[in-house]
């Protein structure tokens, strides 16, 4: 009588394993065959406006080269964290390049790429607003000084945030990449 449960229990043991088994590979087939829809999604989202691309969660920026080039367009994934992110061009190819930060003095975080050239932007702070942060001047190895409050500042980071002195300014906000930083002075 042992023997027969015995080979009963081995038998049930066998066929969950096989159940077990092919139930794994219908789920990772599965799961496969729905991260490569997402894929091709988000491709296609990146690539075609009307399909939601850049106008959908996407940021508007401008990003300023060590090098001096200057490049307007959008991003879904920018993250100061990694080492770089994706550009999509304003130029409408459609086509991203991957950006290093390595490469890279700023990237400012923009309302609207037009601007107001006849707005006349304030450098120094007016009071009016609370600064919530350290208040800076930052001076860029090419000569550029932008103003503005950081809330974190570690020189040793890849960067930091820098929101702007004047509240109308067209730049929300500006990523700072330390290693094109000549100086940073506080300001009281």
């Amino acid at each position: 009588m042992l023997n027969q449960k015995e080979r009963r229990i081995r038998e049930r043991r066998k066929l969950d394993r096989r159940q077990a088994r092919k139930t794994s590979a219908v789920g990772d087939g599965i799961k496969d065959q729905r991260k490569s829809n997402r894929r091709q999604q988000i491709r296609r989202k990146d690539r075609d406006p009307k399909a939601g691309g850049v106008a959908a969660k996407e940021i508007k920026i401008v990003v300023r080269f060590l090098n001096g080039r200057t490049v307007k367009g959008h991003s879904l994934d920018f993250s100061s964290n990694k080492d770089g992110f994706h550009l999509i061009p304003r130029d409408g190819s459609g086509l991203s390049e991957e950006v290093r930060f390595n490469q890279v003095k700023a990237v400012f975080f923009v309302r609207d790429f037009m601007g107001n050239r006849e707005y006349d932007e304030h450098k120094e702070f007016d009071g009016t607003h609370p600064a919530i942060g350290k208040k800076m001047r930052v001076a860029f190895l090419d000569g550029e000084i932008l103003t503005g409050i950081a809330e974190i500042y570690m020189p040793n980071r890849k960067g930091f945030m820098l929101f702007p002195a004047d509240p109308g300014s067209n730049t929300e906000k500006v990523f700072v990449v330390n290693a094109a930083v000549r100086e940073v002075t506080f300001i009281n």
